[in-house]
């Protein structure tokens, strides 16, 4: 038994990364397709509904972890990121200034308080 611990094979018709990869060709193809694909590629002989079971349990845990990512997510504490902001006033205004020429413009001028 130590061994099918190692491996996480306890309860399980399928090693974790067969749920992998029957997890990824099943969202892709259909549940006989994906079946007759392993059989294919790497001789592996599983009927669709193995294929449909292992499919499904492995959505119910990826919806398990996505609803508790979730859950964190929304209980955590928002905290500024750094220091308290600091609040700046300004100030800003526009004169016409007169040259020596005869022309005005608008020169503006602002300071922080």
């Amino acid at each position: 038994m130590p061994l099918d611990e190692q491996l996480e094979l306890i309860g399980r018709a399928v090693t974790p990364r067969l749920q992998r990869v029957i997890g990824h060709l099943a969202g892709h193809l259909s549940f006989g397709v994906a079946a007759q694909t392993l059989a294919e590629l790497q001789q592996i002989e599983l009927n669709r509904e193995v294929v449909r079971q292992v499919a499904e349990a492995s959505g119910a845990q990826a919806l398990a972890w996505e609803r508790a990512e979730e859950t964190r997510y929304r209980q955590r504490e928002l905290r500024p990121a750094g220091p308290t902001p600091k609040t700046w006033i300004i100030e800003c205004d526009g004169k016409h200034v007169g040259f020596q020429d005869g022309r005005w413009q608008e020169v503006e001028s602002g300071s922080d308080l």
